[in-house]
């Protein structure tokens, strides 16, 4: 006669406002795709910071994992400079980011995680006098992330490498992926919890 081990399944869901801080790496590409009128970035390593908003939902289906669904916005101001007549002070937009994650709890209140992250820029614009059209791009990558829990609080560090480049060719911007560094701040309440217990049964 052998025992089966317990297996115990937790359906537990929370909601959670996030705040946090990003700082990005925008880059422009390696060449000149349209002749002399590219707009180039002018801030080195991850010197864009952004601040940011958003809201998380977690879903724990066992004692040390979460699965996590996080959209994020934060409107980001880039200084830049173009080789044209037209003189601007750099380009902006909005910034929308929503992140597929899987957390692991390491120690207790302590997780890793890593996941895909499917992001759009909206409103991309030039910062001049006159308004240029506005643009809409989405790109994607691959995030990871480190935190600690405190109650109900979760503190993380994030870092996302993106895999799309950014082109525009009317407006003339061509990017690099965008990679972030980013810190955030979030306070989980609970919505709905249910626990399943599968006990010691005999097998023969």
């Amino acid at each position: 006669m052998v025992y089966a081990p317990n297996i115990i399944l937790f359906s537990q869901t929370y909601i959670s406002p996030v705040i946090g801080l990003a700082f990005s790496k925008v880059q422009s590409r390696d060449f000149l795709a349209t002749g002399y009128e590219n707009i180039i970035p002018l801030e080195k390593g991850y010197a864009n910071a952004s601040p940011q908003i958003g809201l998380r939902v977690k879903q724990r289906f066992f004692k040390k994992a979460d699965l996590e669904l996080t959209s994020k916005f934060s409107h980001n101001q880039i200084p830049a400079e173009i080789n044209s007549i037209v003189d601007i002070e750099g380009f902006e937009f909005n910034y929308f980011q929503t992140d597929f994650t899987v957390q692991y709890y390491i120690l207790p209140g302590m997780y890793i995680g890593s996941g895909f992250s499917y992001n759009q820029l909206r409103k991309v614009k030039s910062i001049v006098k006159l308004n240029r059209d506005l643009y809409r791009i989405n790109e994607s990558g691959f995030i990871f992330s480190i935190g600690k829990m405190f109650k109900n609080f979760n503190l993380e560090l994030y870092y996302y490498k993106g895999l799309s480049k950014i082109e525009i060719r009317d407006f003339d911007l061509y990017l690099k992926p965008i990679s972030t560094f980013g810190i955030s701040l979030s306070y989980d309440i609970k919505v709905f919890n249910k626990i399943w217990r599968k006990v010691d049964c005999p097998k023969f």
